[in-house]
């Protein structure tokens, strides 16, 4: 405790787990976030992530989409992929609190996507084909679904799988290619 006194931030943040798991004191939601938030406003990337999941997906009273937003937007700055991607799905998603900005959403789930997470891959695979529905061979959405089902996802592998059978040949070479480019 006298370490968090003093300021030193993994302290904060380990006072703050405390609180949130009931460790060793009464489990107290609203404790945590005020530990973790003396951590978060010193650009501490992990108490920055913990006090958005708090904020996002916490006790109902705690929860609060446009602070949640806050904080995932902070730690994705600092490039954390996940936050990047949880505030890409709290903008396309608009719950209270947050104005729903497909724009915004876009952007997050690129950066995360340019980094390699899977779902973010996904995510602008979706968007490129929602985007150019009326080409049934579009390219570069079948690089990011490949890009994510090469890690695993299923969902990109059930794209990729039916984008190839509706290819011809050169458009499948040529759009192999570029998912060995991306």
């Amino acid at each position: 405790t006298v370490r968090a006194e003093e300021g030193d931030v993994p302290a904060l943040v380990q006072i703050g787990r405390m609180y949130e798991q009931g460790l060793g004191v009464g489990r107290n939601p609203r404790m945590a976030a005020d530990w973790f938030t003396l951590a978060a406003a010193q650009g501490y990337l992990e108490a920055q992530i913990q006090l958005a999941a708090l904020y996002g997906a916490g006790p109902l009273a705690m929860r609060r989409p446009d602070l949640a937003l806050q904080w995932y937007k902070s730690a994705a700055e600092q490039g954390d992929t996940q936050a990047q991607v949880n505030a890409a799905i709290l903008y396309a998603s608009g719950p209270r609190g947050v104005v729903q900005n497909p724009e915004a959403a876009a952007k997050w789930y690129q950066f995360a996507a340019e980094h390699g997470h899977p779902a973010a891959q996904l995510a602008v695979g979706l968007l490129l084909e929602d985007r150019e529905a009326d080409n049934p061979s579009n390219l570069q959405a079948y690089a990011w679904f490949r890009l994510s089902a090469a890690q695993g996802n299923v969902r990109a592998r059930a794209r990729v799988n039916q984008m190839e059978q509706s290819f011809t040949p050169p458009d499948l070479e040529t759009a192999q290619a570029l998912s060995r480019e991306f």
